[in-house]
């Protein structure tokens, strides 16, 4: 797993790859941040927020080529017969990409660190809105190594990242109209006379269960300076199930292969 896992960080800076991911995060947040200071700004609070709604463009290029470079080369009938489980083998690529994204964020620590030398604070909101973004991108990395996974073309691979990503930006606008959806149907076919009430209590619980799936929701507290564990769990659930979903689906390949 650890041989798995350097290989993998290394790939990144042997190739255009890892340069362009920390090329671009630093341009786009270096010029919010340029710009954020003549006006007299010294809350970063807002850079991360604003660095966290990019997340579609950035982690796509990240874990792009995790699994579908090796389907396309056929290296990855390497994977089904080393002496690493597939699991771990999983696992390293994923660190290797979070690792990478960590990396990328040094730009955002070098912008505190200015803030201070120029008699800005580091408060909780600060520090709470670098950890949400942090926990956002670690989701977003397993939902592109899932991404990854499913095909051998790259490009493919980020466009379903890049998609499910920008989607979940906007989870609450989505449920709002899903929410005005299902009332509206239940009302046209109301054939038991149920309750108005009902009705709306039904598109009300269709909303909360899609707002309750969105990540960026889950972290807004820590935008704000609160810390809660109930995030952390989620995000956490949420990597572990979209990495389990990546390991049976290199599990079945193998055993199809093996057949």
């Amino acid at each position: 797993m650890i041989a798995y896992y350097k290989r993998e960080l290394l790939s990144y800076f042997r190739s255009p790859t890892g340069w362009v991911a920390m090329a671009l995060y630093a341009i786009i947040s270096g010029f919010f941040f340029s710009s954020w200071i003549p006006s007299g700004g010294f809350d970063l609070s807002g850079e991360f927020v604003f660095v966290s709604g990019i997340l579609f463009i950035v982690v796509p290029i990240i874990t792009m080529r995790l699994f579908s470079e090796e389907k396309k080369t056929g290296t990855d009938v390497l994977m089904y017969t080393a002496s690493s489980s597939l699991s771990g083998i999983v696992v390293a690529k994923y660190l290797a990409a979070l690792t990478l994204f960590l990396l990328m964020n040094i730009t955002l620590l070098i912008h505190m660190l200015i803030l201070l030398i120029f008699g800005g604070e580091i408060n909780a909101v600060t520090v709470g809105s670098l950890f949400g973004l942090l926990l956002l991108g670690a989701v977003f990395i397993a939902i592109g190594t899932f991404a990854s996974a499913t095909t051998e073309n790259q490009i493919i691979a980020a466009l379903l990242s890049f998609t499910v990503i920008l989607l979940s930006r906007f989870v609450f606008i989505f449920s709002e109209q899903f929410r005005s959806i299902t009332v509206g149907i239940l009302s046209a076919l109301n054939v038991f006379g149920i309750s108005s009430e009902r009705i709306a209590s039904a598109g009300n619980g269709v909303r909360d269960a899609m707002n309750w799936l969105d990540p960026y929701a889950k972290v807004d507290d820590y935008f704000i300076g609160v810390f809660r564990i109930q995030p952390i769990i989620f995000c956490v659930s949420v990597i572990v199930f979209f990495l389990f979903l990546t390991y049976r689906l290199m599990e079945k390949r193998r055993w199809s292969q093996n057949g």
